[in-house]
């Protein structure tokens, strides 16, 4: 964790001050789509999975670089209940004023049963699109997810996941 504080510190000191006019703190709590009655990839037969039910995220904008951290946790108390947490970076791009899509990398630890033993490193693909409200620091959206390395999953490809998500935004 203090690593990722240094980077971040670096990354501030090192952003130029045009970028910095575009700097922004978003904190975010998110639901999985099964949770909302979503099943299945949308237009595809692949099921959803590869993410917790509930969660959270915290994103930090430098102009056109995101990055952050998330955690997703199951609720049943089973061994199927999948904890996730990672670490996130890529590109983020306002689209409209209010409209904003990010393009996120992540890697991070996995398990199934939520007590951190038999826990695997997992690595992913993380894209959003969200909408901020018109005189509110509120933003909705969705993140997709697409990881390889979830525990139970097919290792034939990546887990696919959809999380709605609501927040604010500083």
């Amino acid at each position: 964790m203090k690593k990722l504080f240094a980077a971040l510190a670096v990354a501030v000191a090192l952003t130029p001050a045009a970028t910095l006019a575009q700097l922004s703190l978003g904190v975010e709590a998110t639901l999985a789509a099964p949770r909302l009655g979503v099943e299945r990839m949308p237009g595809s037969r692949e099921p959803l999975g590869g993410a917790g039910d509930v969660g959270g995220v915290v994103l930090l904008r430098l102009g056109p670089l995101g990055l952050g951290a998330s955690m997703e946790r199951g609720l049943a108390h089973s061994a199927e209940r999948l904890t996730t947490r990672s670490a996130m970076g890529g590109l983020v791009a306002d689209l409209l004023p209010f409209v904003r899509l990010e393009l996120l990398g992540e890697v991070g630890v996995a398990d199934l049963a939520g007590d951190g033993e038999g826990s695997a490193r997992f690595r992913g693909f993380r894209p959003g699109l969200s909408l901020k409200l018109p005189a509110f620091p509120l933003r909705l959206g969705l993140w997709g997810l697409a990881r390889w390395g979830i525990p139970g999953a097919s290792s034939n490809g990546p887990s696919y996941g959809l999380l709605a998500r609501a927040g604010i935004e500083l």
